[in-house]
């Protein structure tokens, strides 16, 4: 029998489950003051937007609940993402994972995990238990809500989120494209903007958080608010992540962007005897055998040996047919879940920065404001300690038959890139150089190693940013949310007067023609504006075409209005006729609506967007799939916005485009989807009056206290005696 439940709506407290409300009547369960419930169980409140706001008694119920309502929302989606954070996809879900079973295997990833769990501070493996138990009971309770198909892969055990968190942020996030055969989605990316008291017009400090990745598999975000006896965070986790990662509390905000960072290197092996070449002797593999299960399409079971080795410099993987080492860190910070409840505890500058520096987190930037007026960046992740080069030495392979190239240690944070209360009064990073995180700039890049962040300069979105900012001396809320919402072009400033001239002065008159729509577009990519897929459309080419060397050098001395010249305006000319004519014969027109070439298709819905490649200087950045007749699909980019202020209440808005469930049958799928085409956001309910004026659902969880069954590293006795076999 699963672990047992106390699973009801409130409304039908007494009419259900009778015999365990009759037991626990026997004892007066204490209560916790400010929260109002038993520390044995929680409360959990859904509002109209399916954003679960769970109030508990204790830390464990608080996982608990969080398991539970992330099950709710995301079952079918977790279990998946699960069974591929084992390494063992292809048992449960087919041949099509037997690739991605292999990188996280031979990257040793459930190893790195159970490792993790046995090394959790305090009480924290007790509450990646509760975690997985709420998962587990949601099911029990809810059978119908998951497919036949995939309860398999139950139950999860306390394990399972570690092994997760491996496989997101060790192995996409830090090792990126380490093993570029398997890891192919797009680049990622985000906004975000402090502003201080200083430039504010309220005398409050604001903060933007704007991360764009996709918005499927292990990237989508799941928005809750949790309370306990000492967290009020409301925010946004990674689907089946323990922990929130963009956090609004009543004393603080914080948010990420992907910092430049490099935590991996890869290493080309020279094979020698069947071992390889390390200063000049031959080593040889440390190796291990296992077997993976594969299920066919016709449920028929396979197996596939898989003989694992590992050099001195780490995991050895195959890839473009080259044997490859792989070195990367963050092996060794087992207590990221623990750091992150404990930033959403602070209560002011000075703890979070002394919590964050723990360094758990291996990678992201992270810009923060709070309620004192402090707004703070910090270009995190654990750096290895290289002795030699620069930033450009150590990228791409680097050979693997010398030692001196593998690191042993990684930076502390006191070397790291820091900004507490500029004089500027704000921080921004669009994922550009920490050297540009505030205008005029404030950190200079020969204060700290050459080998923490390459010396370039902002790319077209950070452009824009920065000029967006800088030049509006003092922001109100509703300033910060136009410029959130901003979908102005920064390389149409830089480039379009001069193309549109030398088009006016052709021969041609279909380059004439161009020039009138090019002259006549607003510069945005809003739902309505004409000219801009003719001017996306020349860019994407002119890249395509050019590389990036198709426009004059960055000059430093004007390093938010440069480069500002085509090299070849000639060539630029006969690739403007080439996206005309195309436009044209898929669109009838070259003056086509951007909304009508650049749709959002998801949940039976399809409608205009407005978002833009920030490869081209949109700061309101979204990412496409082109479609075969014309038209591209956006399938990533703005994920969970937010604009916080810290007035005597927070104040703050949001929304999650795709919804807070990725269940088809959810209502909640793809609700938002007409606010974000339509550029607004939401109101965010945080006070427990807005919550209850806006609830559509409530339900009492309880954890099992007396169940061993989900102790730390365990599962029932069928899946132990499995995985003990294969390791």
């Amino acid at each position: 029998m699963w672990l047992k439940i106390l699973h009801v709506h409130v409304f039908a407290l007494m009419m259900s489950l009778t015999s365990v409300a009759a037991a626990s009547s026997t004892q007066q369960p204490q209560r916790v003051s400010g929260i109002g419930i038993s520390s044995e169980a929680s409360e959990i409140v859904w509002d109209k937007w399916g954003v679960p706001h769970i109030y508990a008694g204790s830390r464990k119920e608080a996982f608990y609940a969080f398991g539970w309502s992330q099950m709710h929302a995301h079952g079918e989606l977790i279990l998946k993402l699960y069974a591929q954070s084992r390494g063992r996809a292809s048992v449960h879900l087919g041949e099509d994972y037997i690739e991605s079973d292999l990188y996280v295997q031979h990257m040793r990833g459930p190893e790195i995990a159970q490792d993790w769990l046995r090394r959790q501070d305090g009480e924290y493996g007790d509450y990646l238990a509760a975690f997985a138990q709420g998962m587990n009971d949601y099911i029990e309770a809810h059978p119908s809500a998951i497919p036949e198909d995939l309860k398999s892969i139950l139950p999860i055990e306390s394990v399972d989120p570690l092994m997760h968190i491996v496989r997101v942020i060790l192995f996409k996030f830090v090792a990126g494209d380490a093993y570029s055969d398997i890891i192919k989605e797009m680049g990622l990316g985000s906004n975000a903007i402090a502003i201080a008291p200083s430039r504010s017009t309220s005398g409050n400090a604001m903060l933007l958080a704007n991360p764009h990745l996709p918005w499927s598999g292990y990237f989508k975000w799941f928005e809750v608010q949790i309370t306990d006896p000492n967290v009020d965070a409301y925010g946004v986790a990674l689907v089946g992540v323990p922990f929130l990662s963009v956090v609004i509390t009543p004393d603080l905000a914080w948010t990420h962007t992907v910092n430049m960072f490099d935590g991996v290197d890869r290493y080309a092996l020279e094979l020698l005897e069947g071992g390889y070449l390390l200063d000049g002797k031959r080593q040889a593999f440390k190796t291990d055998q296992l077997t993976l299960d594969v299920k066919l399409p016709d449920g028929r079971l396979i197996q596939k040996n898989v003989s694992r080795r590992q050099s001195a410099h780490g995991p050895v993987v195959k890839n473009d047919g080259k044997d490859i080492a792989v070195r990367l860190v963050g092996l060794g910070q087992a207590n990221v879940v623990k750091q992150y409840w404990d930033m959403a505890q602070a209560k002011d500058l000075a703890s979070f920065e002394s919590i964050i520096s723990r360094l758990q987190m291996p990678f992201f930037n992270t810009v923060y404001a709070d309620a004192n007026g402090e707004i703070f960046f910090f270009s995190g992740g654990r750096q290895p300690d290289r002795k030699m080069g620069d930033w450009a030495t150590w990228q791409g392979v680097m050979p693997g038959t010398d030692s001196k190239f593998i690191w042993k240690n990684t930076l502390g944070p006191d070397v790291l890139p820091k900004l507490r209360n500029p004089r500027t009064g704000f921080i921004q990073n669009s994922n550009d150089a920490p050297w540009t995180s505030t205008y005029p700039f404030a950190l200079e890049s020969s204060d700290y190693s050459p080998l923490v962040a390459p010396s370039i300069p902002p790319h077209y979105r950070a452009q824009r940013s920065l000029i967006m900012v800088s030049q509006d001396s003092q922001i109100s809320f509703e300033e910060l949310d136009a410029i959130r919402a901003d979908t102005h072009l920064q390389t149409a400033d830089l480039f379009l007067d001069e193309l549109i001239s030398a088009a006016e002065a052709s021969q041609e008159a279909k380059l004439r023609e161009a020039a009138k729509i090019l002259r006549n577009w607003n510069r945005r990519t809003d739902v309505y504006s004409r000219g801009a897929p003719l001017f996306i459309g020349w860019l994407a080419r002119m890249n395509a075409k050019f590389g990036g060397d198709w426009a004059e050098d960055w000059d430093p001395s004007a390093p938010l209005t440069s480069p500002n010249r085509i090299k070849d305006i000639n060539g630029g000319l006969a690739v403007l006729n080439e996206v005309v004519e195309q436009l044209e014969a898929t669109h009838r027109t070259a003056s086509v609506p951007y909304g009508d070439v650049f749709r959002i298709r998801l949940a039976g819905k399809d409608l205009p967007a407005s978002v833009g490649y920030d490869d081209f200087g949109i700061f309101r950045a979204g990412y496409f799939r082109p479609e075969k007749d014309g038209t591209s699909t956006l399938v990533g980019g703005n994920s969970f916005v937010a604009i916080v202020e810290f007035d005597e209440k927070v104040k703050a808005k949001g929304i999650l485009p795709y919804g807070n469930s990725s269940l088809a049958n959810s209502m909640h799928f793809g609700d938002q989807l007409e606010l974000f085409s339509a550029g607004q956001l939401r109101d965010i309910y945080r006070t427990r009056s807005a919550v209850d004026e806006h609830a559509v659902r409530r339900e009492n969880v309880r954890s099992a206290s007396q169940s061993t069954s989900l102790k730390a590293g365990s599962r029932n006795q069928k899946f132990k005696s499995k995985i003990e076999a294969d390791f």
